[in-house]
């Protein structure tokens, strides 16, 4: 007969439960424990797996057994003289025992378990360090997956210059360092193994110009598991204390299969693409492209921003998939393959220079280019939009030109492509993808950020990603004015209606055994200087100064300005994906592309510019907006 783990959870009403967030329970002597009664649930509704449940409910067992164990030995011993005493005393000595050979079995078989498994170093008592290669251990499954060679590649001139480019070296901002010195123990002991481990975990394999030379191979698919049994004191995550046991349970999964939690739960498609997209640039069956082009800002018409082209990648690249289509993109003046590495299934990079010094054999193909179809795609309304990419699965999946070239696509069209009922509707169910879903699995499935910039990230991600840390994203946009830094208007007050809604946000759903840091991330240097000035141990930042992206110079030296003030903006982007709640700046598509990314509806506010938005009640669950709310409104979805 099964028996409750916890005592069950208070009721606070529906508030509590929004956003996976769980209402405190009553505080034992020795720890604070939250309900987890609905956490056996995703965000979707389905179960988890029973593996995952018998991780989490071996841990909390754990707690269990060492909390009944000092209960016991604080007991007063006293003289029991009746049957009655007698008897109880021989049931709690049972109990003891009992216990005690319940951690003895489980003990042993954790021992015997992991002597099976490779030996790996920094785990236990010691942390993982910089000097020891992780990677063998986060390619655990691989061996049977499908190695995908990359072809032979001779550089032209220009291409070997900016194959030198490198983004420089950022430390953690001060604000950031100020944070991680409040840390317990147990806290800083879980944030340095997920900063060191998610820079092993969350390397791509380079492409285009960023690969390296020899140039890794791809996968056809990646699966890393370490399999590892459940996480003892003071490895990993370690044992459950306080906080989100929502964001624990997390932890636990990336500790037992080596990488970390996504909202994509749909991957049977990513083999099969993988498979065709390999074969077609080989040539090993019918050639057929949908790629995505950026040509030089030189003409007056520019790409957007980063957030645009990011929106024009990503709904390019899903009807690639849905018309059965090999997917590339072109950035001609600053390579995306210098901001990103390839997730490791497909090469998305087109030549830098096609024609040097040899012919690339398709994108330079005379024939192909011949055939090429380009559609303009830049600044269509919304009906616009909507009409040409209804239809294009029924035309584009097996008839159409060989190659269809989308031509500065700024206009998301993911999330609106689950309106579409006739043709691709279904064909996104076939897909098992969702809108909660869809951005995440794209990104997933094509982007990995470069190492630098990776290890820069996880620094802010691993304090993020702790139970004890309600982390909540603030997004300011100026616009091109504020890189003047203005100070009368670029202030911490002047912007008070983000810091009181975040507050209201904190106290709506924020445990109380959390603290709460903002990540604030601005157009404006001089807002962060102010707001950490302000608000400090609360307000963190990157202490990457802004800089503009969209200059029209094509020279080596342009280029390199341009994918430095990338790089940046990159950063700040994924490291406030890992937030656990978002407040944007309506009107602005940047803070758009990581909420859809992370996958997690029901954790953002849209606050209008200007004195509107202190009329907005963050408290209140009518502030939150869904996905498709935000996808009908400026740069779409």
């Amino acid at each position: 007969m099964s028996k409750t783990l916890l005592p069950p959870p208070l009721n606070l009403g529906p508030k509590s439960l929004l956003l996976g967030r769980r209402p405190m329970e009553p505080r034992t002597p020795d720890i604070t424990v939250t309900s987890y009664k609905d956490d056996w649930e995703n965000q979707d509704g389905q179960s988890r797996s029973e593996g995952e449940s018998i991780l989490l409910q071996h841990n909390v067992r754990q707690w269990e057994s060492s909390s009944s164990a000092h209960s016991y030995g604080r007991s007063t011993s006293r003289k029991i003289n009746s049957e009655e005493g007698q008897l109880r005393r021989q049931r709690n000595l049972f109990a003891l025992i009992s216990i005690l050979l319940s951690i003895a079995v489980i003990t042993l078989h954790r021992d015997v378990v992991l002597s099976r498994l490779p030996a790996i170093p920094g785990t236990g008592d010691r942390m993982w360090n910089d000097e020891f290669d992780l990677t063998h251990y986060f390619e655990v499954g691989r061996e049977a997956a499908e190695m995908l060679p990359q072809r032979e590649k001779r550089w032209s001139d220009e291409e070997l210059a900016l194959r030198q480019v490198r983004w420089e070296k950022h430390e953690a901002d001060q604000s950031l360092k100020d944070v991680i010195a409040t840390l317990d123990e147990h806290e800083n002991r879980t944030r340095q193994w997920l900063w060191e481990s998610r820079n092993i975990s969350g390397r791509g394999v380079g492409v285009g110009l960023g690969r390296t030379e020899p140039p890794e191979p791809l996968f056809t698919w990646t699966k890393t598991s370490f399999d590892r049994p459940p996480s003892r004191d003071g490895e990993g995550p370690g044992l459950f204390e306080r906080g989100s046991f929502e964001k624990y349970s997390d932890l636990l999964r990336e500790w037992q299969t080596g990488k970390e939690v996504s909202a994509c739960r749909s991957t049977t498609w990513q083999q099969n693409y993988t498979l065709m997209h390999y074969r077609m640039l080989r040539r090993e069956e019918p050639l057929r492209l949908f790629t995505y082009h950026c040509p030089s800002s030189t003409t007056g018409v520019t790409c957007g921003g980063l957030a645009d082209r990011f929106l024009g990648m990503c709904g390019t690249f899903l009807y690639a998939l849905l018309t059965r289509r090999a997917f590339a993109v072109n950035w001609d003046t600053r390579p995306f393959d210098l901001l990103f590495d390839s997730a490791g299934y497909i090469d998305w990079s087109i030549p830098f220079t096609p024609a040097k010094p040899e012919p690339d054999p398709v994108y330079n193909d005379p024939v192909l280019v011949d055939e090429r179809l380009t559609i303009g795609t830049h600044n269509q309304p919304p009906n616009v939009e909507d009409d040409f990419y209804q239809t294009a699965v029924r035309i584009w999946k097996e008839n159409g030109p060989r190659w269809i070239r989308s031509d500065r696509p700024n206009r998301g069209v993911v999330l609106r492509s689950f309106n579409y009922t006739t043709d691709v509707l279904p064909a996104l169910q076939d897909l098992e993808l969702t809108p909660a879903s869809a951005y995440a699995c794209i990104f997933d499935y094509l982007f990995r950020l470069k190492p630098h910039t990776l290890n820069f990230v996880s620094q802010y991600t691993a304090l993020f990603s702790l139970p004890t840390v309600f982390s909540i994203g603030i997004q300011v946009r100026m616009g091109d004015s504020a890189m003047r830094n203005n100070p009368k208007f670029h202030t911490a007050s002047a912007h008070s209606a983000f810091f009181n809604c975040a507050a209201g946000v904190a106290r709506a759903y924020a445990l109380p055994s959390q603290r709460i840091v903002y990540y604030l991330v601005s157009d404006s240097e001089y807002l962060k200087e102010d707001a950490v000035r302000k608000f400090p141990g609360r307000v963190i930042v990157s202490g990457i100064p802004p800089k503009h992206t969209e200059l029209k110079g094509t020279n080596t030296k342009d280029v390199v300005h341009v994918i430095e003030g990338l790089q940046g903006a990159v950063a700040e982007m994924m490291t406030l994906r890992s937030t656990d709640f978002q407040i944007l700046t309506r009107g602005s598509g940047f803070g758009k592309i990581p909420v859809w990314a992370r996958g997690r509806p029901g954790s953002t506010i849209q606050l209008p510019r200007g004195r509107q938005a202190s009329k907005v009640n963050c408290g209140a669950d009518t502030a939150l907006k869904s996905f498709t709310d935000m996808a009908t409104w400026w740069s779409l979805g």
